[in-house]
Protein backbone atom coordinates (compact mmCIF):
# COMPACT_ATOMS: atom_id res chain seq x y z
CA UNK A 1 0.00 0.00 0.00
CA UNK A 2 0.66 3.61 -0.59
CA UNK A 3 2.76 5.02 2.26
CA UNK A 4 3.94 1.66 3.54
CA UNK A 5 7.03 0.30 4.72
CA UNK A 6 7.02 -1.67 1.99
CA UNK A 7 6.53 0.94 -0.66
CA UNK A 8 9.00 3.83 0.65
CA UNK A 9 11.81 0.98 1.18
CA UNK A 10 10.76 -0.79 -2.25
CA UNK A 11 11.22 3.34 -3.92
CA UNK A 12 14.53 3.80 -2.50
CA UNK A 13 15.46 1.09 -3.53
CA UNK A 14 14.68 1.59 -6.97
CA UNK A 15 15.82 4.85 -6.69
CA UNK A 16 19.66 4.02 -5.70
CA UNK A 17 19.12 0.90 -8.32
CA UNK A 18 18.26 3.36 -11.38
CA UNK A 19 22.02 3.51 -12.81
CA UNK A 20 20.42 4.87 -16.26
CA UNK A 21 19.67 8.11 -14.11
CA UNK A 22 22.86 8.11 -11.81
CA UNK A 23 25.12 7.95 -15.42
CA UNK A 24 22.52 10.55 -17.06
CA UNK A 25 23.11 12.80 -14.17
CA UNK A 26 27.07 12.39 -14.22
CA UNK A 27 28.35 15.10 -12.04
CA UNK A 28 25.48 17.58 -11.73
CA UNK A 29 24.11 16.61 -8.28
CA UNK A 30 27.50 17.63 -7.36
CA UNK A 31 28.35 20.81 -9.63
CA UNK A 32 27.61 23.01 -6.72
CA UNK A 33 30.62 21.27 -4.67
CA UNK A 34 33.36 21.07 -7.25
CA UNK A 35 32.16 24.76 -8.41
CA UNK A 36 33.12 25.66 -4.34
CA UNK A 37 36.51 24.20 -4.45
CA UNK A 38 37.30 25.63 -7.18
CA UNK A 39 36.44 28.86 -5.99
CA UNK A 40 38.70 28.41 -2.74
CA UNK A 41 41.88 30.28 -2.55
CA UNK A 42 42.76 30.89 1.08
CA UNK A 43 43.40 28.34 4.23
CA UNK A 44 40.67 30.78 5.43
CA UNK A 45 38.59 29.48 2.44
CA UNK A 46 39.21 25.60 3.26
CA UNK A 47 38.20 26.13 6.94
CA UNK A 48 34.99 27.38 5.94
CA UNK A 49 34.09 24.88 3.31
CA UNK A 50 35.22 21.81 5.96
CA UNK A 51 32.58 23.59 8.36
CA UNK A 52 29.94 23.59 5.82
CA UNK A 53 30.79 19.59 4.76
CA UNK A 54 30.72 19.16 8.63
CA UNK A 55 27.24 20.92 9.04
CA UNK A 56 25.55 18.88 6.28
CA UNK A 57 26.93 15.50 7.68
CA UNK A 58 29.62 15.61 4.79
CA UNK A 59 32.69 13.98 4.65
CA UNK A 60 35.75 14.69 7.31
CA UNK A 61 38.18 17.26 5.32
CA UNK A 62 41.34 16.96 6.91
CA UNK A 63 39.32 16.98 10.29
CA UNK A 64 36.32 17.32 12.11
CA UNK A 65 35.09 19.01 15.12
CA UNK A 66 31.66 17.86 16.05
CA UNK A 67 28.98 17.23 19.09
CA UNK A 68 28.58 14.44 20.97
CA UNK A 69 27.63 13.01 24.71
CA UNK A 70 29.83 13.73 26.92
CA UNK A 71 31.54 10.75 28.36
CA UNK A 72 31.47 12.58 32.08
CA UNK A 73 27.72 13.06 31.96
CA UNK A 74 26.03 11.91 28.97
CA UNK A 75 23.02 15.09 29.70
CA UNK A 76 25.74 17.54 28.66
CA UNK A 77 27.05 17.72 25.17
CA UNK A 78 31.03 18.08 24.62
CA UNK A 79 33.15 19.00 21.22
CA UNK A 80 35.29 16.29 19.71
CA UNK A 81 38.04 15.80 17.60
CA UNK A 82 37.72 13.29 14.51
CA UNK A 83 39.87 12.84 12.33
CA UNK A 84 39.57 13.20 8.44
CA UNK A 85 37.56 10.71 6.30
CA UNK A 86 39.47 8.77 3.52
CA UNK A 87 38.31 7.59 0.01
CA UNK A 88 38.75 3.86 0.88
CA UNK A 89 36.33 1.59 2.67
CA UNK A 90 36.49 1.60 6.41
CA UNK A 91 37.43 -2.03 6.66
CA UNK A 92 40.40 -1.17 4.05
CA UNK A 93 41.81 1.39 5.71
CA UNK A 94 44.95 -0.07 7.31
CA UNK A 95 46.28 -0.18 3.88
CA UNK A 96 47.10 3.42 3.88
CA UNK A 97 50.18 2.49 6.82
CA UNK A 98 51.41 -0.51 5.22
CA UNK A 99 53.88 -0.22 3.00
CA UNK A 100 54.72 0.44 -1.06
CA UNK A 101 53.79 -3.96 -1.38
CA UNK A 102 50.51 -4.46 -0.51
CA UNK A 103 48.75 -5.04 -3.37
CA UNK A 104 45.62 -3.18 -2.04
CA UNK A 105 47.34 0.29 -3.00
CA UNK A 106 47.85 -0.43 -6.67
CA UNK A 107 43.86 -1.51 -6.57
CA UNK A 108 43.10 1.77 -4.87
CA UNK A 109 45.27 4.21 -7.16
CA UNK A 110 43.81 2.48 -10.12
CA UNK A 111 40.04 3.10 -8.94
CA UNK A 112 40.84 6.69 -7.71
CA UNK A 113 42.46 7.16 -11.07
CA UNK A 114 39.27 5.51 -12.60
CA UNK A 115 36.97 8.32 -10.85
CA UNK A 116 38.98 10.97 -12.02
CA UNK A 117 38.71 9.57 -15.79
CA UNK A 118 34.97 9.25 -15.32
CA UNK A 119 35.21 12.79 -14.03
CA UNK A 120 36.63 13.98 -17.50
CA UNK A 121 40.05 14.34 -16.36
CA UNK A 122 42.93 13.30 -19.22
CA UNK A 123 44.43 9.95 -18.20
CA UNK A 124 47.71 11.41 -17.28
CA UNK A 125 46.10 13.99 -15.16
CA UNK A 126 43.87 11.04 -13.25
CA UNK A 127 47.13 9.00 -12.59
CA UNK A 128 48.85 12.11 -10.90
CA UNK A 129 45.71 13.28 -8.80
CA UNK A 130 45.94 9.65 -7.58
CA UNK A 131 49.51 9.86 -6.98
CA UNK A 132 48.50 12.98 -4.76
CA UNK A 133 45.83 11.61 -3.34
CA UNK A 134 47.47 8.28 -2.28
CA UNK A 135 50.04 10.27 -0.52
CA UNK A 136 48.11 12.90 1.45
CA UNK A 137 45.93 10.13 2.37
CA UNK A 138 48.76 7.78 3.93
CA UNK A 139 50.65 10.72 5.61
CA UNK A 140 47.54 11.83 7.05
CA UNK A 141 46.19 8.60 8.20
CA UNK A 142 49.75 8.43 9.92
CA UNK A 143 48.13 10.37 12.92
CA UNK A 144 45.28 7.88 13.40
CA UNK A 145 45.02 5.22 16.17
CA UNK A 146 45.76 1.68 15.40
CA UNK A 147 43.02 -0.42 15.91
CA UNK A 148 44.87 -1.99 18.96
CA UNK A 149 45.25 1.41 20.33
CA UNK A 150 41.27 2.64 18.99
CA UNK A 151 40.25 0.11 21.46
CA UNK A 152 41.69 1.57 24.27
CA UNK A 153 38.95 4.66 25.78
CA UNK A 154 41.95 5.76 27.54
CA UNK A 155 43.09 6.94 23.97
CA UNK A 156 39.61 8.12 22.94
CA UNK A 157 38.45 10.50 26.04
CA UNK A 158 41.33 12.71 26.93
CA UNK A 159 40.80 16.10 26.96
CA UNK A 160 42.63 18.78 25.41
CA UNK A 161 42.08 22.85 26.12
CA UNK A 162 40.34 24.73 23.60
CA UNK A 163 43.80 26.78 23.01
CA UNK A 164 45.97 23.93 23.47
CA UNK A 165 43.95 22.36 20.20
CA UNK A 166 44.42 25.21 18.08
CA UNK A 167 48.17 25.09 18.98
CA UNK A 168 48.19 21.54 17.57
CA UNK A 169 47.53 23.04 14.32
CA UNK A 170 47.73 26.64 13.79
CA UNK A 171 47.32 26.37 10.10
CA UNK A 172 42.96 25.69 11.27
CA UNK A 173 40.97 28.76 12.03
CA UNK A 174 39.13 26.96 14.87
CA UNK A 175 37.48 30.25 15.70
CA UNK A 176 36.31 30.41 12.26
CA UNK A 177 35.07 26.39 11.79
CA UNK A 178 32.87 26.87 14.64
CA UNK A 179 31.19 29.90 14.07
CA UNK A 180 30.33 28.75 10.56
CA UNK A 181 29.45 25.34 11.75
CA UNK A 182 27.25 26.99 14.47
CA UNK A 183 29.05 26.09 17.74
CA UNK A 184 29.78 27.46 20.79
CA UNK A 185 33.94 27.77 21.40
CA UNK A 186 34.30 25.47 24.09
CA UNK A 187 36.34 25.33 27.06
CA UNK A 188 38.03 21.90 26.46
CA UNK A 189 37.87 19.48 23.50
CA UNK A 190 37.91 15.23 23.61
CA UNK A 191 40.39 14.36 21.38
CA UNK A 192 39.02 11.45 19.66
CA UNK A 193 42.04 11.06 17.20
CA UNK A 194 45.05 12.57 19.86
CA UNK A 195 47.74 12.27 16.83
CA UNK A 196 45.34 13.76 14.54
CA UNK A 197 45.86 17.11 14.87
CA UNK A 198 49.79 17.12 14.59
CA UNK A 199 50.01 15.22 11.64
CA UNK A 200 48.01 17.64 9.60
CA UNK A 201 49.89 20.40 10.83
CA UNK A 202 52.71 18.62 9.23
Amino acid sequence: PKGSPTQLVGDFYKAYMNVEAMDAASIKPIQSDLDAIEALETLDDLTRFAADQAAMSGPALFAIFAPSADPADSKRYAIFSVGPSFGVEDHHLELLRNKEGDPRIPAYRAYVAEIMKVAGYPEDDAARIADITLRIETALYAGILTPEEGNDPRNRYSKLGYEDVQAQVPEFDLDLYLETVGFEKPDAVYMFEPRALPELSK
